[in-house]
């Protein structure tokens, strides 16, 4: 019964959260992710908690238009890294309520990317773990 109410409720998160105000990097909200694609990719999201306590999840697509989601509630901000094998097509989808930053930039049209064979990375919102990966960024820039 509960693998039935998980892709419903993440579906209406989806559908009711397309144009609503962005939010300061110190509000919540409640995120979704839908990742899918071809071939075996595999994918790992960490969500933080306003109180600083951190949700890392994973998830593997096995083959043909393989589906799998992340969501969390009362999230501040997070990151993602997605494995992509060669020749693999894989799309990503970011809904929150309210409504962060899509983390795909603003011309990503309702908040979707196609990632490329590889490893991806995306973060969204704020918080230590998204102000760490950033400082990584800077730091290997130098």
């Amino acid at each position: 019964m509960l693998k039935k109410i998980i892709p419903t409720a993440c579906a209406a998160l989806m559908v009711t959260s397309v144009s609503l105000p962005t939010l300061a990097t110190n509000d919540v909200s409640s995120v979704g992710i839908k990742i899918s694609g071809s071939k075996t990719w595999s994918a790992e999201c960490t969500m933080e908690k306003p109180n600083g306590k951190t949700r890392t999840l994973e998830r593997q697509g096995r083959g043909h238009r393989s589906s799998k989601s992340f969501t969390g509630n009362r999230v501040q901000g997070g990151l993602c890294e997605v494995n992509i094998p060669d020749g693999a097509d894989v799309k990503v989808t970011f809904v929150s309520r309210p409504s962060m930053t899509c983390p795909f930039g603003d011309e990503a049209k309702a908040c979707e990317a196609r990632l490329k064979p590889g490893q991806s990375v995306f973060t969204f919102g704020g918080g230590t773990v998204v102000e760490a990966y950033n400082q990584k960024q800077v730091a290997s820039i130098k």
